[in-house]
Parts: C-alpha cells; sequence; structure tokens
C-alpha cells in the first residue's frame, strides 16, 4: 500500500523538478483510480493546457514579430518621414526619410532620445516642438501646419502633421509626426 502511494508521489515530485526547468513534456503515468490517480491525472491535464498556453503564447509572439517587420519594412518605403513619441517624448520609431530630414546619419541609434538630442534640421525639430505645444494646448488631437525651415542656403518647405495617440481608455501614448518636404513643389510653383 505504500508502495502504490510513494511511486506515483516520488514521480510527481521528479515531474514537478522537471516542469520547474521547463519540460513540460513530462508524463506521469497514473497506476490507481484513487485519490493519487487523480492527483497524477490532474497533474498531466495541467501539463497538456501549459503546452497549449505555451504554444498560443509562441504563435502570437510570431505573428507580432512578422507585424513589426512589416510595419519596418512599410514605413521604410514611405518617402514621408514618420517618427512616433511616446508619452516623454521619446523617440520610439523613426523611418529612413525622417532621419534624412531631421539630419540624422542613417544607422544612429536614436530610440529612447529625444529629438532635440539626435537632430541636426534644429529648424523642423522646433516646429515639431510647437505642434507639440498646441496639442498640449487643447488644440485637438491632431495639428497641420506648412513650415518653412532655412537649412544653410537653401529655404525647405514641409507639410508636418501631428497625431496624439490615446489607448482605449484615453491614457496618453505619445504622438506620431507625419511630414512631407515640398522644397521642389515650392520651387516649382
Amino acid at each position: 500500500l505504500a508502495k502504490g502511494v510513494t511511486g506515483p508521489i516520488a514521480e510527481l515530485a521528479e515531474g514537478t523538478v522537471q516542469v520547474a526547468r521547463g519540460n513540460l513534456d513530462v508524463r506521469v503515468t497514473a497506476s490507481s483510480d484513487d485519490e493519487v490517480g487523480l492527483l497524477v491525472d490532474s497533474f498531466n491535464q495541467m501539463l497538456s493546457d501549459l503546452r497549449s498556453a505555451r504554444a498560443d503564447i509562441e504563435r502570437s509572439a510570431t505573428q507580432l514579430e512578422r507585424r513589426r517587420r512589416y510595419m519596418e519594412i512599410v514605413l521604410g518605403k514611405v518617402g514621408a518621414g514618420v517618427v512616433s513619441l511616446d508619452a516623454e517624448g521619446l523617440i520610439r520609431t523613426i523611418n529612413p526619410s525622417a532621419q534624412r530630414h531631421l539630419g540624422i546619419s542613417l544607422g544612429s541609434q536614436v530610440v529612447g532620445r529625444s529629438l532635440p538630442q539626435v537632430a541636426g534640421a534644429a529648424g523642423v525639430v522646433e516646429a515639431i516642438g510647437s505642434l507639440v505645444g498646441e496639442i498640449q494646448r487643447g488644440a485637438g488631437e491632431s495639428v497641420q501646419r506648412q513650415v518653412q525651415v532655412a537649412e544653410g542656403d537653401e529655404a525647405k518647405s514641409f507639410f508636418v502633421t501631428l497625431t496624439a495617440m490615446h489607448d482605449e481608455s484615453g491614457k496618453s501614448l505619445g504622438s506620431v509626426v507625419v511630414f512631407d518636404d515640398y522644397s521642389q513643389l515650392m520651387k516649382v510653383q
């Protein structure tokens, strides 16, 4: 009788150690239909549920990674500059067009830093800063402006749109800045 109880309990203890090490493929064999057998069956069902949950998480992580890569490709191909800022005003994403327009060398590590810290085009950064100020003063969820910026001997013209982002509860997530360089169009006109 003691062997009938201690054997499965010892297997459960070893199975628990294996699970703690990350091995979810452990299977304890039930040798009876009593309470110990019920405990073994419950342990095996728990492991089955954990394997299923792990597979779901891995699938979700793979899908999220695919979406992230897709968004990076899309933003990399867009001619407009796109920058997302978090609620503290720090860069979360920036595409190559935005880096060029803002005078940031491609390949620079700018995520987690503020635009004034990294941008060489001070005029564009000042314009973005004033748009952020307008939204903070209650000008709405989105502000658009045509901005003239002197860069050296050249005058550049940008159409800048800044849009505030909020989650479902209304909490600020930051903002997205999109700007197009209309300098050539202005020259032609």
